[in-house]
């Protein structure tokens, strides 16, 4: 689903706005703090359930007032709305409610670049795989009932580890068959995602010859069920199970070292975003067009390096929001609708 129009109240230093949305690029400008980063949370929450900037969503709603509200329209004619009231969050769509944020989260594919974008690279493991998993819940529709029974079965070895060692024998087979199911997804994701990176990232040529690969969390010449049998002991003491995808990592590097060890920050940020690109381009391949959101067209980045970024979000099918200080980047895109932010209050501007 792509935004038509949105409207949204009392959220952040937002008392009140509306837009109407092109079906290409949106740009927002104002100076810092006067609410662009305030109006892509917005989207966030309604596309997500949550923020991109903070896990606190009772301190989104705006000072003084009991809740927030944000209202949407789809390309489709969507009706989509979302209350947020103490720690109570209720969602409508098409006036019926909607009560798993999976559906939500499916409704519109959302994808988002900030100034710490980043952090994909340098943090762990867990945001990584937080990233494939993304995408598979969107490309693959048998993917998130393989995560569901994974994770059931995960917490049942887990919980009987301590209390009862012997009866972990009887749930490592589920979870060695699940768990196996759920790399082999992973590694036909990659395999279609790291063309559509590898591409991308060329038109950005500071940066060459990276890799892109999928590493499991254990020894696939091994098998899953070996392993967990040969950890049993050691993950007694644990009280947690030691390999499995829920210990998988995409591995971003040249040859056998780590990105982060070899890119500057700003060489980092080109590489994320080119497999956040990557990532939207595949999921339009197949019929699933995401929203992109951009917040602080990266500031960091040269002229020509954000005209690069400009050209390729041009060509990935997507609907995207990107908000900037620079007042002129509405001039290098071409039929982008303007807005302007001050003080919390939203203005449409004439091209």
């Amino acid at each position: 689903m792509f935004l038509k129009k949105i409207q949204i109240r009392d959220f952040r230093n937002i008392s009140s706005a509306e837009l109407e949305f092109a079906d290409t690029f949106n740009i927002i400008t104002g100076d810092n703090g006067a609410g662009k980063t305030s109006l892509l949370e917005a989207v966030s929450f309604l596309a997500r359930g949550k923020s991109f900037k903070t896990s606190n969503s009772a301190s989104l709603i705006q000072q003084g007032k009991d809740e927030f509200l944000i209202l949407a329209t789809g390309d489709h004619h969507e009706k989509l709305g979302l209350r947020r009231s103490g720690n109570t969050t209720q969602v409508r769509l098409n006036g019926q409610p909607v009560n798993r944020l999976s559906d939500l989260v499916r409704l519109m594919p959302l994808l988002v670049i900030t100034p710490n974008t980043h952090e994909l690279i340098e943090r762990g493991p867990d945001q990584r795989r937080q990233f494939i998993d993304w995408g598979l819940f969107h490309v693959e529709q048998s993917y998130a009932k393989e995560m569901q029974l994974f994770r059931k079965a995960l917490r049942q070895r887990n919980a009987v580890l301590k209390s009862d060692f012997e009866s972990a024998i009887y749930w490592e087979k589920g979870l060695a068959a699940h768990g196996e199911r759920i790399d082999r997804y992973r590694q036909a994701y990659i395999k279609l995602l790291e063309p559509l990176f590898i591409e991308t990232l060329a038109h950005f040529q500071t940066v060459a010859d990276l890799t892109l690969d999928y590493l499991p969390g254990w020894n696939r010449e091994r098998g899953l069920l070996e392993h967990l049998a040969s950890r049993r002991e050691s993950d007694r003491r644990s009280g947690n199970t030691s390999v499995g995808p829920h210990r998988g990592d995409l591995f971003l590097g040249f040859e056998r070292v780590p990105a982060r060890e070899r890119l500057s920050r700003g060489q980092q940020k080109l590489v994320v975003m080119a497999l956040i690109l990557a990532q939207a381009s595949l999921l339009a391949t197949k019929g699933n067009m995401p929203v992109i959101l951009i917040d602080d067209l990266p500031s960091e980045l040269d002229s020509d390096h954000q005209r690069t970024l400009l050209d390729l979000l041009n060509r990935t099918p997507s609907q995207k929001i990107i908000t900037s200080i620079d007042a002129g980047l509405g001039n290098l895109v071409q039929e982008a609708r303007l807005f302007h932010v001050e003080h919390g209050v939203v203005s449409p501007v004439d091209p």
